[in-house]
């Protein structure tokens, strides 16, 4: 018996099984990492919840003979949370400023869906 296609067709269940996960549905649009936030609302409309979970700020100083110079930069994380409906998970994608960092499932949503 010849095991290549069985190999074959794991891979390629592997390879679409991680490729779904960086995106998902909303009605016949498609939300994928790196999209931007206007991009999502525009896809799905407003989240079912929202909340900003942090601002990271990372900051650097640079010394002369004469001087010490501080910059900072800081980025926002968001997360939004699309309740996709009775015995479909809630997706939350995670936002660093403004662009869509991860998507991942979260305990199952209730009531009808948007995600489709």
């Amino acid at each position: 018996m010849n095991k290549l296609p069985a190999f074959v067709f794991i891979l390629l269940f592997a390879f679409v099984s991680v490729v779904v996960g960086d995106s998902f549905r909303c009605g016949n649009k498609i939300v994928s990492t790196g999209d931007l936030k206007m991009e999502v609302l525009s896809k799905c409309g407003p989240p079912d919840d929202s909340e900003i979970v942090s601002y990271d700020t990372k900051g650097s100083v640079s010394k002369s003979p004469s001087s010490k110079t501080f910059s900072a930069s800081t980025k926002k994380v968001e997360k939004l949370y699309y309740n996709c409906g009775n015995g479909r998970f809630i997706r939350v994608l995670t936002l660093i400023d403004g662009k869509v960092e991860s998507i991942e499932s979260e305990g199952y949503g209730s009531g009808p869906t948007k995600c489709n």
